[in-house]
């Protein structure tokens, strides 16, 4: 047994490995995907599975009761800001670096040697995009919130999601296109410990405040990085040349236009009925995204194996059985997650606290948001895996122009508590389907190999 295996025994993806692989069938399981034109399913594949869904699902647990302490310390309006500034946040910090830290995948998967490299560069970047993203902020500011008492908790936010937040994203992603699933997972769990334990300390201050816990919400972040930093990231020498500035930087903003465009397309509906629907309409459906959420936690873990395959092996996923066999997986996997969900919270609405008690009637009514919503991220993740980083700009910027006329378009014309929230389907199986008719024609073109594999500083 390899000795990192003797030494971090307490690891959940290694118990399913020793207790619950060895009940596989796993022959039955490989000729069942080959008749359906899957890849073939490996033991690998379903220990470096087992590593990002059992940490996906400790984070799941932190994630429940993070959000259970949230809204019982924030009023429902509250928690609207509070999820419209989290989400310009998240938008921005695909701007940070300028897109290098998604190189360092690539990088980790392809060519870890060059890893020293991509490290300087990304810390240059990073430092050179810091002004661009504070001036955007502040017209997001102006532009959707205009609240002058609330600019201060909403620059602490957003730049939580930007420096910290971002930062211990790219430390998961190089450990993912290392190979290193636990500590991917790890990355992620700890963020969620810190985030979990200060919004327990934020329950029990007396006359919590949206500021309080912006102060808290950026030093939970803060130390999560530090933490990330001493014990999971991988060691390398930073070798910063000059003439290797710019080297990928093609690549790298195309990264960052694609992630931007895919990360304004999943999150401007929280800042549009935020603008357009009030407060209290924000916050409920700030509460139901967030239950819809729980759902990809399987989901998210494939994307991930999926990517770091299809970047070693440009055949995978090729077939358009596969294809078509994976989206309805995905989609009968996150309606089955989330009629559980639906169904716990029915019998027992007051599990998740009295403010999601309120919106209970609310998440049965979004039935097809869950796997359409799951479809498109997964879409998302397979351009980028085939090196499609133009097309994918296009797809996530035709999805937020449809998503953000359709939202509007409902806001506008049904104005009551609970009226709009049904057409909510409609807005995402519209999203859906521009982003698969895009997708799979894109997808059916000649592609060129990663550029990564051609070059060295």
């Amino acid at each position: 047994m390899p000795a990192d295996r003797r030494l971090r025994p307490w690891r959940l993806g290694l118990l399913a490995e020793r207790y619950a692989m060895p009940v596989l069938d796993l022959a039955r399981l490989r000729r069942a995907g080959q008749r359906l034109g899957l890849p073939s399913i490996s033991a690998t594949t379903l220990r470096d599975y087992a590593h990002l869904f059992s940490g996906s699902m400790g984070r799941l647990c932190l994630s429940l009761l993070y959000f259970l302490c949230l809204t019982h310390g924030l009023s429902i309006v509250d928690f609207g800001f509070f999820a419209g500034a989290v989400a310009v946040g998240t938008v921005l910090a695909r701007l940070a670096a300028f897109g290098y830290g998604s190189n360092l995948f690539q990088v980790g998967a392809i060519r870890p040697r060059l890893l020293g490299h991509y490290y300087a560069n990304y810390l240059l970047w990073l430092s050179a995009s810091i002004l661009p993203c504070g001036i955007l902020a502040w017209l997001s500011y102006r532009l959707f919130f205009d609240q002058p008492d609330r600019l201060l908790p909403y620059f602490l936010i957003v730049a939580s999601e930007v420096l910290p937040w971002r930062m211990i994203d790219t430390a998961s992603t190089v450990s993912s296109g290392l190979g290193r699933f636990d500590h991917a997972s790890l990355a992620f769990n700890i963020g969620a410990v810190c985030k979990a334990a200060m919004a327990i300390l934020f329950l029990f201050l007396p006359g919590s405040t949206l500021m309080e816990w912006a102060v808290l919400y950026l030093v939970s972040n803060t130390l999560a990085l530090g933490l990330i930093l001493v014990f999971l990231l991988p060691r390398r020498r930073l070798r910063w040349r000059r003439s290797a500035t710019l080297l990928r930087a093609r690549n790298a903003l195309a990264l960052s236009g694609s992630g931007l465009a895919y990360t304004l397309q999943a999150e401007i509906d929280k800042v549009l009925v935020l603008t357009f629907g009030g407060g209290v309409a924000a916050g409920m459906y700030a509460i139901c995204i967030r239950v819809i959420d729980l759902t990809a936690v399987p989901i998210r873990a494939f994307n991930v194996l999926m990517i770091q395959r299809v970047l070693v092996n440009r055949s995978s996923m090729a077939g358009r059985r596969a294809k078509v066999v994976v989206e309805l997986m995905i989609a009968a996997v996150s309606t089955v997650a989330y009629g559980g969900i639906v169904v716990a919270l029915w019998f027992a609405p007051n599990m998740l606290g009295h403010e999601v008690a309120k919106a209970v009637g609310l998440l049965g009514l979004l039935w097809l948001v869950p796997a359409l919503r799951n479809l498109i991220e997964y879409q998302v993740e397979l351009l980028y895996a085939n090196g499609r980083m133009t097309t994918t700009f296009y797809v996530a910027l035709a999805v937020t122009v449809v998503k953000s006329a359709l939202m509007i378009a409902v806001f506008w014309h049904f104005a009551g508590d609970d009226e709009w929230i049904t057409p909510v389907n409609g807005v995402f199986l519209a999203s859906y389907l521009v982003s698969t008719v895009m997708t799979y024609r894109a997808l059916r073109e000649p592609s060129d190999p990663p550029a990564i594999l051609r070059e060295a500083p």
